[in-house]
């Protein structure tokens, strides 16, 4: 059962300890939007109310980021962390059969319990990490939870359940009719979206074309847009996939996707590895948003997006780490990092680092519909990450500050994250929730769970 609006679950008072007031962050290196500037940032009610040299402290709270660097949150548009139990367990496989042989069975076993360990350890490694606001995949069971946690561990968070109601490869258990799927998925939708001020957001949620009805897609991305909402999916990750599709419907993913009128300015679509000229046309001409995911795409040899080409064609493309189960790790800066190199393999084209770093801030917020989020400017809500620079790594300073950050940064430097003007992680340390006790209870559950598949 999902929870009504009043049973919505609330921060605890502990939970509640870092409440949203007046800060002033003084003296940092701070990636604005146009410029890089040695600078104090003032928040207030959540928002970034100025930005100068040398600013009253008046009564503020103030935080020294003196010799440190102040960015804003990392937006990854695309995770899925309720697969973050069975980290690495697509590991070995390509694309198809990490899904149909490891990951799907996991996720079949995964009870309500399980599911929320697994949402937490996800959640708290993208915070501690430096990672403020996701588009989520969430599971096909239970997706309540993701925003339960997300609500109560303070992310910025844009999800919703996973669809699957037709195809072959998948445990029966994953599986549901489209009239059971839509009626959940509008319940959640009612009943999240929106919640704590806008913090938590819903997004329509088919898993992919291989495992939906033309029917549940079509109804998906109506309800969709008649709720001004996204509507978020996998698409051409593997050439495998593209066959599958093609034999069912004669279309390759993304034609078939264009044909059913899913693509659109309000649809996110994950990987988009596998396209052809004309598929990239369809995309252009429908503004349709998409999402970068190289470590998982390199962990199960699915090739490599053509991201300078697609950015040529002036499409929005973010990032994201996708599921821990593929890319092992949930590190935004470990994705900026390969998204800045591995297009230098082919020459001619790349990616820069500037460009590395807006696609995991501003252009992930863009695709989210997230206009408040993702630069550091006066009026914007507060999610700022300050990253320590005392390790030989980040030095020496000198060099431009973006490029350190990308192809130099790692989550262990993030010292300090604020969302919505609340400080979640300070010292490297998650404020919102014990870390052991998360990690104890996801190391217990894991070993359930594959036992139960095993």
């Amino acid at each position: 059962m999902m929870p009504s609006k009043k049973r919505r679950p609330t921060p605890s008072r502990k939970e509640k300890r870092n409440p949203s007031g007046v800060v002033l962050i003084q003296g940092g290196w701070a990636i604005l939007e146009d410029e890089v500037a040695r600078v104090d940032l003032r928040v207030e009610n959540g928002r970034i109310v100025a930005i100068g040299t040398r600013l009253a402290a008046n009564g503020a709270r103030v935080i020294d980021a003196r010799g440190k660097i102040v960015m804003p949150g990392l937006v990854q548009a695309h995770t899925q962390v309720c697969h973050t139990l069975f980290r690495g367990a697509g590991r070995g496989f390509d694309a198809l059969a990490a899904m149909r042989e490891r990951v799907w069975p996991l996720e079949g076993a995964l009870g309500v319990e399980d599911l929320r360990a697994a949402v937490r350890l996800g959640i708290a490694e993208l915070l501690l990490g430096g990672t403020t606001t996701i588009l989520d995949m969430g599971s096909v069971r239970h997706a309540e939870v993701a925003f339960e946690e997300a609500l109560r561990l303070g992310i910025r968070y844009v999800g919703g359940k996973s669809i699957m109601d037709h195809g072959q490869g998948f445990p029966a258990n994953l599986r549901e009719s489209a009239d059971d799927a839509m009626a959940e998925s509008l319940e959640l939708c009612s009943t999240w979206h929106g919640a704590d001020d806008g913090r938590l957001r819903y997004a329509f949620s088919p898993s992919m074309v291989m495992c939906c009805s033309d029917n549940l897609l079509e109804r998906a991305a109506e309800a969709a847009r008649e709720r001004g909402v996204l509507i978020h999916t996998h698409t051409a990750e593997s050439g495998d996939e593209v066959t599958v599709v093609r034999d069912r419907t004669g279309h390759a993913p993304v034609e078939h996707l264009h044909a059913l009128g899913v693509t659109g300015s309000t649809t996110v679509l994950a990987h988009v590895i596998w396209v052809s000229m004309v598929e990239r046309r369809m995309l252009q001409e429908s503004r349709t948003k998409l999402v970068h995911c190289p470590s998982a795409n390199l962990q199960l040899g699915s090739g490599v997006a053509r991201i300078p080409d697609l950015l040529r064609d002036g499409l929005l493309v973010g990032l994201g780490a996708a599921s821990a189960a593929y890319s092992d790790s949930l590190d935004g800066f470990a994705e900026m990092r390969i998204a800045a190199l591995i297009h230098n393999a082919r020459g001619g084209l790349h990616v820069s680092g500037k460009t590395a770093f807006s696609m995991a801030t501003h252009r992930g917020a863009e695709i989210l519909g997230l206009e408040d989020v993702g630069t550091l400017a006066v009026g914007k809500q507060a999610d700022v990450v300050i990253l320590a620079t005392q390790r030989p790594h980040m030095h020496p300073l000198a060099d431009d500050i973006i490029n350190r950050v990308v192809f130099a940064g790692c989550a262990a430097d993030v010292e300090m994250v604020m969302v919505d003007g609340k400080v979640l992680v300070e010292g490297g340390e998650l404020l919102t929730s014990k870390i052991g006790p998360i990690i104890r209870e996801a190391n217990a559950r894991a070993a359930e769970v594959v036992a139960r598949v095993d």
